[in-house]
């Protein structure tokens, strides 16, 4: 399961520690691999998925916080 965040003000960063995941925004995807990062600002609602049957791990940074 997967919770959509709704646009906010601020950024966010991820880095992919393991696997693959997929970042969807608005009506784009874009993989991400280990060893790979992405930041944006979240003008439209978004989400992380892993599309895989392997383990992804990845640590994903607000700012400002949205917990």
């Amino acid at each position: 399961m997967c919770n959509e965040l709704p646009p906010h003000e601020g950024e966010e960063f991820g880095y992919v520690i393991t696997g693959t995941v997929t970042l969807l925004t608005g009506a784009t995807r874009q993989k991400g691999r280990a060893g790979e990062s992405f930041c944006l600002h979240p003008r439209s609602a978004h989400t992380l998925k892993n599309e895989t049957s392997h383990i992804a791990k990845f640590i994903w940074v607000t700012d400002p916080p949205i917990f």
